[in-house]
């Protein structure tokens, strides 16, 4: 079980009082889960079915995040293969770039909370569509469609502009309750939503990840960094 060093030790690297509390709930919640049984990392995770929850969206509650953060998601080698991830029909797509900030993304003029933004290069390079070593998601919002159309929608965004990375794909400055939970109480990244959402994109392209990790990066904010798998690896 956690012990009292290695929660104090993750508090303290939490910044809010509401961090704070969510991270508390979820170590209750944990340790009542493990009372009586041998230390988490000894045992193999449970046989759950697929998960059914919706993989892109701010959860309204505490408690909504961490029943989400603690409830185990289909183990990384369950994920299908490319050839099975089935695309689904979208409405008329709008799609936009700005090659000062090296932005592509899309919106659904239908549906208009829903929509993703990407950056494909770094400031100060010219804008280059193409292979990328690397995608930044920086919003992803499935607004009122269908489930997975956050999916759909990225996969199409990096389609009409012809990207694909050949490194990493991140999910940058990550603000999804369920995820900072994860990253507090020390459950790998590859089992949150978004790097569900993720394998789902990479999928969609016929790209894998290799694995997942949380990364802090340079302004203190929470990365999940998918690493892509080469296409000759198994």
């Amino acid at each position: 079980m956690y012990t009292w060093s290695r929660k104090n030790s993750v508090a303290e690297t939490l910044r809010t009082k509401r961090d704070r509390a969510i991270f508390s709930q979820a170590s209750q919640i944990l340790d009542q889960q493990n009372a009586g049984k041998p230390d988490r990392v000894d045992r193999q995770p449970a046989a759950d079915q697929p998960d059914q929850q919706r993989p892109v969206r701010r959860l309204g509650s505490t408690d909504e995040a961490v029943a989400s953060a603690t409830k185990r998601p289909p183990a990384t080698d369950d994920v299908p293969p490319s050839s099975e991830y089935k695309r689904i029909q979208l409405p008329d797509v709008a799609y936009y770039r700005d090659a000062d900030a090296h932005w592509i993304g899309a919106r659904v003029p239908d549906h208009p909370t829903a929509h993703v933004n990407m950056i494909v290069n770094d400031p100060g390079k010219e804008l280059h569509l193409g292979d990328q070593s690397s995608v930044e998601i920086t919003d992803i919002y499935r607004g009122t469609l269908p489930r997975h159309g956050a999916t759909e929608l990225a996969a199409r965004v990096l389609e009409h502009y012809g990207v694909r990375p050949s490194e990493k794909l991140i999910f940058r400055a990550v603000e999804n309750e369920s995820a900072l939970v994860a990253h507090a109480i020390g459950l790998p990244a590859s089992q949150t939503k978004l790097a569900q959402t993720g394998d789902r994109i990479l999928g969609a392209i016929g790209l894998r990840a290799r694995d997942w990790e949380f990364v802090v990066n340079k302004r203190g904010g929470l990365d999940i960094v998918g690493h892509i798998a080469r296409s000759d690896s198994s």
